[in-house]
């Protein structure tokens, strides 16, 4: 297992472990969704973009398909542009979604993440089955 998570670019595998911690937090029983929701009351408290991003919902073949995308397509992401680009790329996508989700009130934002890598993905890969 070790070496599966070795093989992850660096980038791409912080994202993965907080995607899975996240979702321990929620087999864990704790109110998941109360503690890592982005919400514009709670601005101060700064894991909130970073959880939102993360938290995909309870463990489900969903939560491991879009995990899937994330590894799958952030993997290539960052081997075509770099860890420096790529972890970019993901800070400057958490901004916006978070800033959009805070204001339209959507409090999880990871299936939004997941979709930008793979448009992304797909827009530098253009000739690439999917």
């Amino acid at each position: 297992m070790k070496e599966q998570l070795d093989q992850i670019k660096p980038a791409t595998r912080i994202y993965l472990l907080l995607s899975l911690f996240c979702t321990l937090v929620h087999v864990s029983g704790l109110p998941a969704p109360a503690i890592l929701s982005i919400s514009a009351t709670k601005w101060y408290e700064l894991w909130r973009p970073f959880t939102s991003m993360a938290y995909f919902g309870a463990p489900s073949l969903s939560v491991a398909n879009s995990i899937y995308f994330l590894v799958r397509y952030g993997q290539q992401l960052e081997t075509l542009s770099g860890t420096g680009e790529h972890a970019w790329f993901l800070l400057v996508q958490t901004i916006i979604l978070s800033v959009l989700g805070a204001l339209l009130q959507f409090p999880f934002l990871a299936q939004a993440m997941s979709a930008a890598t793979v448009y992304v993905s797909c827009r530098l890969n253009p000739l690439e089955r999917m």
